[in-house]
């Protein structure tokens, strides 16, 4: 029996489920700021934002309406607060960081997507 391991991302009134990422999912914990050598060689920093968390969700198959709902998901709730529930079934507060959703066809009724979010969290 094959398992079906799934991602949701939600937002009121909708939610979309899509296959789980692949694994190794890039997580970094940015400090917006400035970093720069002095004169006399020593390091100079200083932060110019709150630091945020963010990930990379690659989603590797989609089937043509799964692509379409993704789509209208993201055209209908790019600025609102989402909810981003992973295959163990952590929920995270997220929102998409770009404005531009990266959709790649990979061969007829097959397509990919590198999701870009904010997380509240660190990924578990």
């Amino acid at each position: 029996m094959a398992v079906n391991i799934t991602v949701t991302l939600a937002a009121t009134p909708d939610t979309i489920t899509l296959q789980a990422p692949a694994p190794d999912i890039a997580a970094p914990v940015t400090v917006p700021g400035v970093t720069h050598r002095a004169v006399g060689g020593s390091l100079v920093k200083y932060q110019t934002g709150a630091a945020y968390r963010e990930c990379s969700l690659n989603i590797q198959s989609m089937t043509n309406a799964q692509k379409d709902a993704l789509e209208a998901f993201f055209r209908s709730h790019w600025v609102d607060d989402l909810t981003y529930t992973d295959e163990n079934s952590n929920a995270f507060t997220a929102q998409f960081m770009d404005s531009e959703l990266p959709l790649k066809k990979s061969y007829k009724n097959s397509w990919a997507c590198d999701i870009k979010l904010q997380l509240n969290a660190v990924l578990i």
